[in-house]
């Protein structure tokens, strides 16, 4: 079976656990968060400021890379990580502050929020990596085509390093619970969507996972997929950085926000991912949007009962859609950096897109290539849940963005926060959450 996406379209934009309390584990090294140069070994050394995942494979995946780039390259290069525990905002947050006082690491990630990426650029603090990129046609040819043409800015620069596999985001559903409401096969189309969500819930079973608090993953990734079964839908969800949120079809799709809340457990209004992911893995919701850096999580017995995973399912969201960005992780490297430490940065930039490390992230974050051949035996060993993620690359027509690198962070940190739940809960109406919308644009503009 070869990892094939026949799309233009990893990592994982959910956060790692909203509103999570920030701590740190080093691998080897000092706290410092700064640029480091000469090790004690004589190895180049510099800094990587990572989020942690909170049980999903995704740091199990960095953290191997990292051993091996270190076992590979003693005496020559190290890399000194910082494990941060928290979420997406609190890892934003604290790059702000780095940034601020001129010690940002040598790695991180610039993509999770836009608005960041576009100021660390605009004031010369990235390094362009696109002569590096060129100057090795084998690490080029790794890297995912569309990613990299994605990445070229207009002045042909290119500041986020492009990635070598995808993680789009679909929805994990609960077999057993289907099959106790008498539905068979998953929805296919938002009609029967909507149809299940009612049988379900006649069953006594609580149809889906939800949270608003964060940037509201779990509930705003279904409402962006139904707006983009539209045309004009589409078209709003690929506008970077709306200039008004006053339009027939975000009013359509926050209408239909609200009517999701109707299909959840009481507490998710105001419930952050962790608990949506927890009422999931209790079998206390049939459904939950996510991308396969979770898999591990089902079977894990800290966090699913046992075997659970053997009764999940993972397959698009209605209309044969999937929500992914490019850009939605993007590692950049700090122009503060050493001349020797941003050259040691682009070699383990290099070791992540190798053979062995591509297929290794598939195993365990879900991460898709379109030029690496998943063995068969691997293929065969996967559980049965993975095994429906990497069929579904063949049966995908629509990949939309995922909107957190779309939209302001004002209405991803702040609105999102207090605005969502108060429209939800009918304190404010649609028209006072389109202006709150409105006026979070021109807060952020100015």
């Amino acid at each position: 079976m070869s990892m094939i996406v026949t799309l233009s379209a990893c990592g994982s934009g959910a956060p790692a656990a909203e509103g999570g309390t920030e701590t740190t584990q080093e691998n080897g090294g000092t706290e410092d968060s700064g640029n480091s140069d000469v090790g004690e070994g004589g190895e180049i050394t510099f800094t990587y400021l990572e989020l942690g995942d909170q049980g999903t494979g995704l740091e199990d995946f960095y953290r191997e890379v990292v051993d091996d780039f270190n076992n590979n390259n003693k005496g020559t290069y190290a890399v000194d990580v910082e494990w941060m525990q928290g979420s997406s905002p609190d890892y934003n947050n604290k790059l702000r502050m780095l940034n601020a006082a001129d010690q940002l690491p040598t790695i991180f990630d610039a993509g999770g929020e836009i608005s960041l990426y576009n100021t660390l650029k605009n004031n010369g603090r990235l390094v362009d990596v696109k002569p590096y990129i060129d100057a090795d046609p084998e690490w080029k040819a790794r890297l995912e085509d569309d990613c990299t043409e994605q990445f070229i800015e207009d002045d042909g620069a290119i500041y986020m390093v492009p990635e070598a596999a995808m993680c789009p985001v679909g929805i994990f559903w609960n077999k057993d619970l289907f099959a106790k409401a008498g539905i068979e096969s998953f929805p296919e189309t938002w009609d029967e969507f909507w149809e299940a969500c009612d049988t379900l819930q006649a069953a006594g079973i609580t149809p889906l996972a939800l949270q608003t608090a964060g940037s509201a993953w779990t509930s705003m990734i279904i409402a962006t997929s139904y707006m983009s079964s539209s045309q004009e839908g589409i078209d709003f969800m690929n506008l970077s950085f709306p200039e008004t949120y006053d339009t027939p079809e975000f009013r359509e799709m926050m209408e239909v926000y609200v009517k999701l809340f109707q299909y959840c457990n009481p507490d998710a209004i105001g419930g952050d991912y962790s608990l949506a992911q927890n009422h999931f893995t209790n079998e206390e919701a049939a459904m939950m949007i996510n991308g396969a850096w979770m898999m591990e999580t089902l079977r894990d017995t800290n966090y699913s009962p046992e075997g659970f995973e053997q009764h999940v399912g993972f397959t698009t969201l209605p209309g044969k859609t999937v929500v992914y960005s490019w850009n939605q992780v993007g590692r950049v490297i700090s122009a503060s950096a050493t001349e020797e430490e941003i050259e040691a940065a682009v070699e383990y930039m290099k070791t992540l897109s190798t053979q062995e490390h591509v297929i290794r992230y598939f195993e365990l974050t879900g991460g898709y290539s379109s030029k690496v051949e998943l063995p068969e035996e691997t293929y065969n060993n996967l559980m049965p849940t993975m095994k429906e993620y990497a069929d579904m690359f063949k049966d995908i027509d629509h990949v939309i963005p995922n909107y957190q690198t779309q939209w302001n962070s004002i209405i991803l940190n702040e609105v999102f926060t207090t605005d969502l739940p108060a429209l939800v809960q009918g304190s404010i109406d649609m028209d006072q959450f389109i202006q709150i919308m409105d006026d979070a644009v021109k807060q952020y503009e100015e």
